[in-house]
């Protein structure tokens, strides 16, 4: 079940190719949001993304598809509705956020996976979470979200206590 993508209603289930890092936790909060147009950047040169698609069917069952592309066919896309960044290097958040932020709407969401795995990391997700685009921010320890929706009158950064060693 941890592997699956389910709608909030629960009527849908399906398998998400997802990162072996924090997997299961990207999976439920992806699940949890249920977005339709994904963009999962996980490659550093930027040649190239995963664009994962999720729709309902005549039959109101969810079909997923993913596909690569091309940065350069980005503008010919849907607004994603999440923006996955799954980069190894946190020296390359900040310029594929860059990238590909300027696009997303109002009620996208950034996901970014291991802000915590070192000081470089965790310096790299809070220059991200401060900028003045970004209304609300959510520190989970392993993962960070980010949501742009207006109807948050003033910026917040929330920060989940890390488990104690």
């Amino acid at each position: 079940m941890d592997d699956m993508l389910q709608s909030k209603e629960g009527r849908h289930e399906l398998p998400i190719l997802m990162t072996g890092r924090n997997r299961k936790t990207i999976n439920r909060i992806i699940s949890y949001f249920a977005p339709r147009e994904i963009l999962w950047v996980s490659n550093r040169h930027g040649d190239t993304e995963t664009w994962i698609s999720v729709q309902s069917d005549h039959n109101d069952q969810l079909q997923i598809s993913s596909r690569k592309i091309a940065s350069s066919e980005f503008d010919n896309l849907p607004i994603p509705d999440l923006l996955l960044l799954d980069l190894a290097d946190p020296g390359d958040w900040e310029p594929a956020y860059n990238k590909y932020s300027y696009r997303l709407g109002a009620d996208s969401l950034v996901i970014i996976n291991g802000i915590h795995l070192s000081p470089m990391h965790t310096e790299a997700w809070s220059a991200i979470y401060k900028n003045g685009q970004v209304k609300l921010s959510l520190d989970l320890y392993r993962v960070g979200i980010l949501l742009y929706r207006e109807t948050f009158l003033e910026k917040q950064h929330f920060l989940l206590k890390p488990p104690v060693t």
